[in-house]
């Protein structure tokens, strides 16, 4: 699917956020989100789209493979372009989207941080915008106007105390139900996949939004080959 939007990069940074996530949307991952989400007896809508960093620099440090945004049961899962245009990862890929597909599930307290994280990103550059409601030059500038005054209002109210062992406790439960969800091939796939990345000097965490790991990658592997042996 390709939908073509205006460059709002630079005009209306959130409207390319959303641009990004619908013009790259990607059918046959959002179809097994949703798969699992009815594999988890709830029902929602998910959207699964690719990104890049050139795209979409907000999140090459907050979202190295993989991150969801959004809350109960509705939100949206971008996916490195790396991993989901790659059909010899699928597998991987699989895993990947059942972990977050979790954690939107179950509402955990990560997917509030990654959207509170994101969304200050794109206030910090909005935020003039409010006082400019009056004199907005047009019907468009108005609406993006009053737009980012209801996100700023949204942010300003996001207050969250964030627990180590809470956030452990969520990731955990979000890989264990991945492989419920997935399988264990895939689960292992992906085990391996980060075997490979920390050989690289690559670790994946969620460290650039919580200020420490969210979980180590021993710890991931580990998790997985108990309920894979």
């Amino acid at each position: 699917m390709s939908v073509k939007f205006m460059n709002s990069n630079s005009e209306y940074p959130f409207l390319h956020l959303l641009s990004i996530i619908v013009s790259n949307y990607n059918e046959h991952y959002t179809q097994k989100a949703e798969e699992f989400l009815n594999k988890m007896g709830l029902s929602g809508y998910i959207i699964v789209s690719g990104y890049s960093p050139d795209e979409l620099p907000e999140l090459k440090e907050i979202c190295s493979l993989a991150c969801s945004i959004g809350a109960g049961r509705f939100g949206a899962i971008l996916v490195n372009k790396n991993l989901l245009e790659n059909s010899a990862l699928r597998e991987l890929t699989e895993f990947a989207i059942a972990h977050e597909v979790a954690h939107i599930a179950k509402s955990h307290i990560i997917v509030s941080l990654i959207t509170k994280r994101l969304f200050e990103t794109y206030y910090k550059r909005t935020k003039a915008r409010i006082e400019n409601i009056a004199k907005a030059r047009n019907l468009v500038d108005f609406v993006a106007n009053i737009f980012a005054a209801i996100i700023s209002a949204a942010i300003a109210g996001v207050l969250l105390n964030v627990d180590k062992e809470t956030i452990k406790t969520q990731e955990l439960e979000a890989d264990t139900i991945a492989i419920q969800l997935a399988g264990c091939k895939s689960a292992i796939a992906f085990a391996k996949f980060l075997e490979a990345l920390r050989s690289q000097g690559i670790l994946v965490s969620h460290e650039a939004v919580l200020g420490f790991p969210a979980l180590t990658i021993d710890e991931r592997i580990k998790n997985i080959c108990r309920h894979c042996p």
